[in-house]
């Protein structure tokens, strides 16, 4: 029952995490509304993966590593903004752009690619991990634990992040995006645009 509570918790906190706006499921959002089902799928595959590789690291151990280690996260937190400065840029053109915004292909990998950029690029998702682990892991914890919460916490995230895709991609939501294009891709450029000058401006 001691563990089983702290376990609990931790997964509560990652669904509540990962399900919350960010510009992770905002892009699987406009892509699976615009591009249709494969493509938000295929995103949020990549996004999954990214996820799931971030938390390999933090179960490791390796976040504590990473956070002394200043100069490679001050680097990668220039990335990470100015691959969401990119994506606000590609928001805010598409949001001009008259008329229906053409459907993209999902015969190659770069919406995959995109996704698994969009999460390995962000140097506090690994933070975000070793949060959870924090939670689920305490003191004198068995050494099962600490796996447990990595390989639930990916499930729920694989689930959460492919729900979004699946809902939507379906017809109504696809028929209200083209309705709502332009507002809803300006609205996910101001979006990635303050969460991009958050990270560049950050000093943490």
């Amino acid at each position: 029952m001691e563990t089983f509570g702290p376990l609990l918790l931790s997964f509560l906190a990652y669904v509540i995490g990962s399900a919350s706006p960010g510009p992770a499921t905002l892009t699987i959002m406009m892509t699976a509304a615009s591009a249709g089902r494969a493509a938000g799928l295929r995103l949020a595959a990549g996004v999954i993966t990214g996820s799931v590789i971030w938390g390999v690291v933090a179960t490791l151990g390796l976040s504590v590593v990473m956070s002394e280690i200043a100069s490679a996260l001050f680097i990668l937190k220039f990335v990470g903004g100015a691959y969401l400065l990119w994506l606000a840029y590609k928001s805010f053109r598409a949001a001009l752009q008259p008329g229906d915004c053409p459907a993209g292909s999902a015969a190659n990998g770069r919406y995959f690619l995109k996704g698994l950029l969009l999460h390995l690029t962000n140097p506090k998702a690994v933070l975000v991990w070793g949060s959870i682990l924090t939670i689920g892991v305490y003191e004198g914890a068995p050494l099962w634990v600490a796996p447990t919460v990595l390989i639930v916490c990916s499930f729920l995230g694989a689930v959460v992040f492919t729900a979004y895709a699946l809902v939507f991609s379906t017809p109504k939501a696809m028929v209200g995006y083209v309705k709502a294009r332009r507002p809803v891709q300006a609205a996910c450029g101001l979006l990635f645009g303050a969460a991009g000058l958050k990270l560049v401006l950050s000093r943490a």
